[in-house]
């Protein structure tokens, strides 16, 4: 560090100023807590039904959960939603009941100020039909997504939400098992929907492998950089995920930080070089001191990047396999602790 500088006064080599992240937060999951990874609604995550099974319910997330996190110096939630909650019949109008209840909390939470993340958190799918890839659907999907049933949905999503430029258009959860460049160029028309009826609003672009941060300099960032021309510079936001433990998602032990940080500084290097922003917008680990030294790590990494990365959100799973927590009398309050240094009004 101390020869960096060196370097740095003498001309040899570009250090920019440390400044701390300007959004971060955490996902409040409700709308999507029952949300299949094949793209259901009303379902358990795992299920392979292709329709609704009505084995589980939305459900709207509290205020008062909100204002837990803004009383910790968080300013970003993300907000996932199923998309059969928010628009029940492809190519329908949205869904008036979903729709106020949502517009409940955004008001809620960005009239204090603080930022949203509206993330369709459907998989890249929808009841087992991929999106604009119809080859790939399962055989039990009971009907083809079309590119136009995607960029309808986000259109009228951009139209209702185009006064509050508080909320950030999260185009898909982790896509997943599709061809990149197809799906980039469904993307494009989705942006250029959403462009139409909110110029100015920002809009998060996810690729595929469900987005990770290992895998994204090699899946995502040839097919999906050229994204970057749909929009004025800083408008087209990359979204990414990483869970740090070893089931990649559950409650165990996380693996070092030098296992990750390579693909992190790649993945930065290139964003920078072309000018790009990043958010996180899922990770996660155990309540333990592995995952919270891992904690601690990436979100200096953040800050120490801040150029590029813009803003975080950490998994909130309130249903059972919960790794973080507000309340200080929860075993998972162990990386809230750590998450709280970093929270941008602290």
């Amino acid at each position: 560090m101390k020869m960096n500088i060196l370097l740095a006064a003498v001309g040899l080599i570009n250090i920019a100023p440390a400044v701390a992240i300007e959004m971060a937060g955490v996902n409040l999951i409700g709308l999507a807590a029952d949300a299949s990874l094949l793209g259901t609604a009303y379902t358990e995550f795992t299920s392979t039904s292709c329709g609704e099974e009505q084995t589980n319910y939305p459900y709207l997330d509290p205020p008062s959960l909100y204002w837990s996190w803004r009383h910790l110096g968080f300013n970003l939630i993300r907000l996932p939603v199923a998309w059969g909650h928010i628009q029940t019949a492809l190519g329908g109008p949205l869904n008036e009941t979903t729709l106020a209840g949502l517009d409940n909390l955004v008001d809620i939470i960005t009239g204090n100020g603080s930022t949203v993340v509206l993330d369709l958190h459907n998989y890249a799918r929808y009841d087992c039909a991929v999106i604009g890839q119809p080859l790939l659907n399962l055989p039990g999907a009971p009907k083809s997504v079309t590119d136009e049933h995607f960029s309808d949905v986000w259109a009228k999503l951009a139209a209702h939400y185009e006064s509050n430029p508080r909320v950030i258009f999260e185009l898909m959860n982790e896509p997943w098992g599709l061809s990149a460049f197809k799906w980039a160029d469904t993307m494009k028309k989705a942006i250029r929907s959403i462009r139409k009826q909110a110029p100015s609003h920002r809009i998060l672009i996810a690729g595929p492998y469900a987005a990770t941060v290992t895998t994204w300099e090699i899946r995502s960032a040839v097919a999906l950089l050229p994204l970057l021309d749909e929009a004025p510079v800083g408008q087209i936001i990359f979204d990414l995920h990483q869970y740090f433990d070893i089931l990649n998602g559950g409650t165990k032990d996380c693996l070092a930080w030098e296992l990750f940080w390579p693909a992190f500084q790649t993945v930065t290097t290139t964003l920078r070089n072309h000018n790009a922003t990043a958010m996180l917008t899922e990770f996660g680990g155990g309540p333990n001191e592995a995952c919270a030294a891992i904690f601690d790590h990436v979100f200096q990494f953040f800050d120490d990047n801040s150029d590029v990365w813009k803003g975080w959100t950490a998994w909130s799973n309130m249903r059972g396999d919960q790794a973080i927590s507000p309340n200080a009398s929860s075993e998972y309050y162990a990386l809230t602790k750590v998450m709280s240094k970093f929270a941008p009004l602290a």
